[in-house]
C-alpha cells in the first residue's frame, strides 16, 4: 500500500473546480479578471495536482496530470509574455508537453529499478517533440506537403515495425 495521506483527491479537485466555476457564474471574479482566466485556472489546477502528488506518497498519475496542466497553462500564458523564435512559437504546445514527460522522468521514474517502468516517459516525449518538428517543417514548407501523401504507406510500415518489435521482445522475455 502506498504511503501518503489518504484523501479523496479527485473529490477535492472537483470541489475546487465547481467552486471556481460557480464563483465566475455569479460574478465574484468580475473585479479581478486577471485571476479568472484559462491560464490561471490551469495553473492553480496544476499546483493542486502537484500537491496531491506530494501528499499521496508520490503517485505518478497526479504528477503526470499536474505537469500536463502546467504545460497547457504555459502554452496559453507564455506567447503573450515572451517572444519566441518562429520554430518554437508555432509548436510550443507540443514541445511543452514533451518537456512535461521529460520532467516526469526526472522527478519520478528515473529512480525506479525496472527499466520499462523507468523509461516510459521518453516515448510520449519523443512522439510529441517529433510531432512539433514535423508541424514546423510542414508549416515552413521545408518539408513539402506532398510528404503527407506518403503516410498511406509509411503509417502501416511504422505499425508493422513497432508490432514486430513488441512481439519479438515478448518472445525474448518469455524464453529467458
Amino acid at each position: 500500500m502506498p504511503k501518503g495521506l489518504k484523501l479523496p483527491y479527485t473529490g477535492i479537485f472537483l470541489l475546487f473546480t465547481g467552486i471556481f466555476l460557480l464563483s465566475r457564474a455569479i460574478g465574484l471574479w468580475d473585479q479581478f479578471p486577471f485571476l479568472y482566466n484559462t491560464e490561471s485556472f490551469l495553473l492553480i489546477s496544476s499546483i493542486l495536482f502537484l500537491l496531491f502528488y506530494l501528499l499521496s506518497g508520490r503517485r505518478q498519475g497526479y504528477l503526470v496530470t499536474g505537469l500536463i496542466l502546467l504545460s497547457l497553462s504555459s502554452t496559453i500564458f507564455l506567447p503573450g509574455k515572451v517572444s519566441f523564435p518562429p520554430f518554437l512559437a508555432e509548436t510550443l504546445f507540443f514541445h511543452l508537453l514533451s518537456l512535461a514527460f521529460i520532467l516526469v522522468f526526472l522527478i519520478h521514474t528515473r529512480t525506479l529499478k525496472d527499466k520499462n517502468k523507468r523509461n516510459w516517459p521518453f516515448y510520449p516525449a519523443i512522439l510529441l517533440f517529433g510531432t512539433g518538428v514535423l508541424i514546423y517543417l510542414l508549416d515552413t514548407e521545408i518539408l513539402p506537403v506532398t510528404f503527407l501523401q506518403r503516410f498511406d504507406i509509411l503509417w502501416p510500415l511504422a505499425l508493422i515495425s513497432v508490432g514486430f518489435y513488441l512481439v519479438i521482445n515478448y518472445l525474448a522475455r518469455r524464453g529467458s
